[in-house]
């Protein structure tokens, strides 16, 4: 049984829970927990300690659970608000999440695991490599798989590579996409962030028979859509989605065009700026480049620039032998990618109505989201009522805490003066305002990523 959570000095860390875990969690990522100081300006601000009355527990629809070899890892917070982590899979002896695997089905595959980068281990970059940390504990790699919906293969992270067999894939845009170039180049580790980088080979594919299947099975429905549950072969279960009680039509909650949280329909394809025709005039749905799919029935197309970012849904259509993009000069020329037609935007109002609303279960900082369709409420993740903004479980050093969902990420990559020594934070072009700070990619140690102030404490809690 772990030991209780320890209250420390208010305005540094604030309060500190440990990891409660039945099952031993991997350690990667960052160098250190940037918990703030009293001089913080990202620090809670003073509040009284009681957030009010404790609202009546919901019924909620397709909780999780457990089978026989996938175990559900819970973060848990203060007052007993629990929110599904990630599942244990222990016969492999790693955390997974369910996904779409090499062969097309759902499994829960590693959750540790990554693309790889720009590195190569050849001067002429035709093979990938996969960067990661000193005591990497990411023992996976994800590749992109050709299945038709897309999904990822999964590979064993290989040796390690030695610097002079480094290189990196350079990409020179330009003016046109078509006139974009790429070049081979040594790769000479010279920021702090890419000398803390270590390069591996990828090995070999591991069959994805290995890991476990999934299946989605609609439960009984009261209204138009059913909640819908991922039940693994061995027994586990979580909810997934919703869908038509009729079968098929999945569907998420989200804005729709009409500003009004609705059950939008899924898609492997999305409307990202691409044409079907060579004067850009008629815009095309993209997915990714793996994809065999030949036709889609549906095309998701977020309005840019939109905060919050509303999104229309369109008619599908059949794959195009050609896609096009404008250029920086407004020129439309030829595009490398996986295209599909689009048709007329969907009437917002032909998707049902859903709404979002928070349980306070404990007179605590952390409260649960719900999302009610139809009828059914499920929950969904944390939010921090100090913030007023969700949150998601994040270790760092065996302190697990509660840190704001972020739209900016401190990358490393970008920075603010030319000796590259004031990194700056990016993200998408059309996101909201940040409430809190950017997170920050992990340096050396950590299991997740570090960040820039102290979140709510949780604990992890396998059942």
């Amino acid at each position: 049984m772990s030991p209780p959570p320890t209250v420390l000095t208010p305005g540094r860390c604030h309060v500190r829970a440990t990891i409660a875990l039945a099952v031993a969690v991997p350690m990667v990522g960052a160098s250190s927990c940037r918990h703030g100081s009293s001089t913080d300006p990202l620090q809670p601000p003073a509040i009284d300690p009681s957030f009010g009355p404790v609202d009546p527990t919901p019924v909620l629809t397709a909780e999780a659970g457990s089978g026989s070899r996938l175990k559900a890892v819970w973060a848990i917070g203060p007052g007993g608000e629990r929110v599904l982590r990630h599942w244990r899979d222990t016969k492999l002896d790693f955390n997974c999440l369910f996904s779409t695997a090499a062969d097309g089905k759902w499994r829960c595959l590693p959750l540790h695991s990554v693309f790889p980068g720009a590195f190569h281990t050849d001067p002429a970059c035709t093979v990938r490599a996969v960067a990661g940390f000193g005591g990497m504990g990411e023992k996976f790699v994800k590749m992109d798989a050709s299945s038709c919906p897309p999904g990822v293969a999964i590979h064993r992270v290989g040796r390690e590579v030695p610097g002079a067999s480094r290189f990196r894939l350079v990409r020179h845009r330009r003016l046109l996409p078509s006139e974009d170039s790429s070049s081979c180049e040594a790769a000479p580790m010279t920021t702090e962030f890419e000398r803390s980088l270590v390069v591996y080979e990828i090995g070999e594919e591991i069959p994805p028979e290995n890991f476990v299947a999934g299946t989605l099975r609609r439960e009984p429905a009261s209204g138009p859509l059913a909640p819908t549950l991922l039940v693994g072969e061995d027994g586990s279960r979580e909810f997934w989605l919703w869908s038509r009680a009729a079968g098929g039509g999945e569907c998420v909650v989200g804005l729709a065009a009409d500003g009004e949280l609705r059950c939008l329909p899924r898609s492997v394809v999305g409307a990202f700026g691409a044409f079907s025709d060579s004067a850009c005039g008629a815009s095309a749905g993209t997915a990714r480049t793996t994809s065999t799919c030949q036709e889609v029935e549906l095309v998701r197309g977020p309005h840019k620039g939109r905060c919050p970012v509303l999104t229309s849904i369109f008619r599908g259509g059949k794959r195009l032998p050609t896609g096009y993009a404008l250029g920086d000069s407004n020129g439309c020329a030829v595009a490398s990618g996986v295209y599909f037609a689009m048709g007329e935007e969907v009437p917002p109002t032909e998707f049902v109505a859903a709404r979002r609303r928070r349980w306070h279960a404990s007179t605590g900082p952390l409260a649960i989201e719900l999302q009610e369709v139809a009828g059914s409420s499920v929950r969904t993740e944390f939010v921090d009522l100090r913030f007023d903004t969700r949150c998601k479980a994040e270790s760092c050093n065996d302190d697990l805490r509660c840190a704001p969902t972020t739209t900016l990420e401190v990358s490393h990559f970008y920075f603010a003066d030319p000796t590259c020594s004031q990194p700056l934070a990016d993200g998408p072009a059309n996101v909201c305002p940040p409430r809190v700070a950017a997170s920050v990619y992990p340096t050396k140690s950590c299991d997740e990523r570090a960040f820039s102030w102290s979140g709510s404490p949780i604990k992890g809690r396998s059942t």
